[in-house]
């Protein structure tokens, strides 16, 4: 069972439950702050479980709805979801989608202005192909 975020977003007590009570083998999968998480779980499913980046959906990381909805519609088509900020492109999202730019073949922000500003939508359709 993954385990997505740091022991402050899932505490080392909630895994070791699922350990004990379900008998589950756990994996942590956490970065700095939420962005990194989002990019810890997209490079784990790459890796792990042969997800592409084909359709890249991305939402802000400062509400949940939009991410909520729109994780499993990028899941269903085999891709990612990211997460950005309001103001700007995370950097070490932009370098993550820099480094999977050429396998993208669709992306969808998810969610208009307020919730990522125009800037953002740029950096991200200057990053990924047009829907």
């Amino acid at each position: 069972m993954v385990v997505a975020g740091s022991d402050k977003a899932v505490s080392n007590a909630v895994e070791a439950s699922l350990r004990v009570r379900y008998g589950l083998t756990t994996r942590r999968l956490a970065g700095s702050d939420r962005y990194g998480t989002a990019l810890a779980v997209g490079a784990w499913a790459l890796d792990e479980h042969r997800a592409g980046t084909g359709f890249t959906a991305v939402a802000t990381g400062m509400g949940w709805p939009d991410a909520l909805a729109g994780g499993p519609a990028a899941g269903a088509h085999d891709g990612l979801l990211l997460l950005t900020r309001q103001a700007h492109l995370p950097s070490e999202v932009a370098a993550f989608i820099a480094r999977h730019a050429t396998t993208a073949t669709a992306s969808q922000v998810l969610g208009g202005e307020p919730t990522i500003s125009a800037v953002t939508e740029n950096e991200l359709r200057t990053a990924l192909p047009e829907q």
